[in-house]
């Protein structure tokens, strides 16, 4: 499954796509609190707290992470494979 990532936005948009289904999730990130809120359909499925990383961005909680660097992201759950994105 590949995804595309709406980055520098404080709303960003993550969505994948294969040929068994369609997901869309969505990332809200909060500077003031280092934490981004990964939603899907309109509810909450997890916040992530940022990490420490020499370059990019990491975010991680309760076996969801998110990470990235350039425009490339990738997005993992506990229960699924990891999924790649790329900001657009």
């Amino acid at each position: 499954a590949t995804c595309s990532f709406l980055a520098a936005t404080p709303r960003s948009a993550c969505a994948t796509s294969s040929s068994v289904s369609t997901s869309r999730f969505s990332a809200t990130f909060d500077p003031v609190s280092n934490e981004v809120v990964i939603g899907s359909k309109g509810k909450a499925i997890a916040t992530l707290k940022a990490q420490p990383v020499a370059s990019g961005i990491l975010y991680r909680s309760g076996g969801y992470v998110l990470r990235g660097k350039g425009d490339r992201v990738t997005f993992s759950r506990p229960d699924a494979a990891p999924l790649p994105c790329r900001a657009s």
